[in-house]
């Protein structure tokens, strides 16, 4: 079951970053699932979480470069988005990976609400 399912209302019309924003839905379910699956293997949840980590850093890396080549308009304030949600990957990935006790995303604060486009 996914619990993060991609809406094409999100497309920014760059195949290459709507395949990279469909990879991180893809790696929060990821997470979802591990966690269901796997609900005392804490190795299984902790690999999805770095995946999901690498993979951000990764597409905000190459998502700024496309931005600032094309020289977005609105370059700041998507940038900081990025340092929004930075945050909160890092806060869902601390939260997980206490292993107090596993838990899907969206009990433990995944809450932020993508915006794609102006």
């Amino acid at each position: 079951m996914a619990y993060f399912v991609w809406d094409s209302a999100l497309e920014t019309g760059c195949e290459a970053l709507d395949s990279q924003h469909k990879r991180l839905f893809d790696l929060a379910n990821g997470i979802e699932l591990a966690i269901e699956q796997h609900p005392e293997d804490s190795e299984a949840a902790a690999n999805a979480v770095s995946g999901l980590i690498d993979h951000v850093v990764e597409h905000f890396q190459n998502e700024e470069a496309i931005i600032a080549e094309y020289q977005y308009p609105d370059a700041e304030r998507h940038k900081a988005l990025h340092v929004q949600l930075g945050a909160e990957t890092m806060t869902i990935a601390a939260r997980c990976m206490s292993r107090s006790s596993w838990r899907r995303l969206s009990a433990i604060g995944c809450t932020t609400t993508f915006e794609f486009r102006t």
